[in-house]
């Protein structure tokens, strides 16, 4: 799981560099050539490895500014229409007042709004389930994504993610695993995109947010 130490802080940094906020620049300190080298923070590899990957990332302090962001999105990719059928998603849209554009049926919709299970920082990456695709190929839905996670839910590793599926499904692992990735992703066996690659945007939401 991600460590909570100073992830708000860093998180925010990123919202305000995609947002072309400039960055504030901290003090760094100097280290002796031989000090053992840190490891890559698991937030930290997440921004970089899904944002290089041409996915939309958005940190939400509260719920309230991830319904202002979800309504800059929508404007963003000029939506017609939002597929969406999990409950907590509806809810979401109803707070944010567009649940006149929500359908249950995927034809002529051109966005899926969706849960996940996990957020992973090595590929950049997010885990889903039949949970939220409802036995729905990945090709099947739309091009546009949006995705609601929290940040308890960024792991570093698939393997962390499948761990923690299998912990919290206990005697009901969901099917249709799979990893929803931004468009520039590559398939591991080509040099090309990947088959499952989607226009990502993510709202990752602060845990403990009213």
């Amino acid at each position: 799981m991600a460590n909570n130490t100073g992830e708000k802080s860093f998180l925010k940094k990123v919202f305000q560099i995609i947002a072309g906020k400039p960055e504030v620049s901290e003090p760094q300190e100097t280290e002796g050539l031989y000090a053992p080298q840190k490891d890559e923070p698991c937030d930290e590899k997440f921004a970089r490895n899904f944002t290089s990957a041409g996915g939309y990332f958005l940190y939400c302090a509260d719920p309230n500014e991830a319904t202002d962001n979800f309504k800059k999105i929508l404007l963003e990719v000029n939506s017609s229409g939002v597929l969406a059928h999990e409950s907590v998603v509806l809810q979401f849209l109803t707070q944010a007042g567009a649940l006149d554009l929500t359908q249950t049926d995927a034809a002529q919709k051109d966005v899926f709004m969706c849960t996940c299970e996990y957020v992973v920082a090595h590929d950049g990456s997010i885990v889903v389930t039949y949970n939220q695709l409802q036995g729905k190929r990945l090709e099947e839905l739309p091009k546009v994504f949006i995705i609601l996670a929290k940040t308890s839910q960024l792991v570093n590793k698939l393997s962390d993610a499948m761990t923690g599926i299998k912990e919290a499904h206990k005697g009901d692992i969901p099917t249709q695993i799979t990893s929803v990735k931004p468009p520039l992703s590559k398939n591991a066996e080509s040099t090309g995109p990947a088959k499952e690659a989607k226009n990502t945007f993510l709202l990752l939401i602060e845990d403990g947010a009213a």
